[in-house]
């Protein structure tokens, strides 16, 4: 497992990237240099910048939750 990204629950649909919950990912991404690259269709986060970055699904990363505090 890569301690260099960790996985939101976005992904790419028809183009657009979406959250799990079906709404939008975002409308100003911050892409981490030369992202995306088409490389994947879900989302990751690259934990040295904290911008984002398009991964092949079956890639094992850590990941994060939501949970109430």
């Amino acid at each position: 497992t890569s301690t260099h990204f960790f996985w939101t629950n976005g992904e790419k649909h028809n183009g657009k990237w979406d959250w799990g919950t079906g709404h939008p990912a975002f409308t100003n991404p911050k892409w981490t240099s030369g992202q995306p690259d088409g490389s994947g269709t879900c989302l990751a986060v690259y934990t040295h910048t904290g911008f984002f970055d398009d991964q092949p699904c079956e890639t094992q990363y850590n990941y994060v939750c939501k949970t109430k505090a």
